[in-house]
């Protein structure tokens, strides 16, 4: 095997970038939650502002 064959065997096995996928699934989902509420532009405001630096 060359150098790389192993590189994307290793990407393959590690699922490489996974992870931050999820994470920012999970972000904008929150924040598209919290813009369909009915409440006050501060208040969603806030809540954007506060679940942005979850992850």
């Amino acid at each position: 095997m060359s150098i790389d064959e192993l590189r994307i065997d290793i990407a393959k096995e590690q699922k490489k970038g996974l992870p931050f996928i999820m994470a920012s699934v999970v972000i904008w989902t929150l924040i598209l939650i919290v813009s369909c509420l009915n409440l006050p532009l501060h208040t969603r405001n806030l809540l954007v502002f506060c679940y942005s630096p979850l992850f």
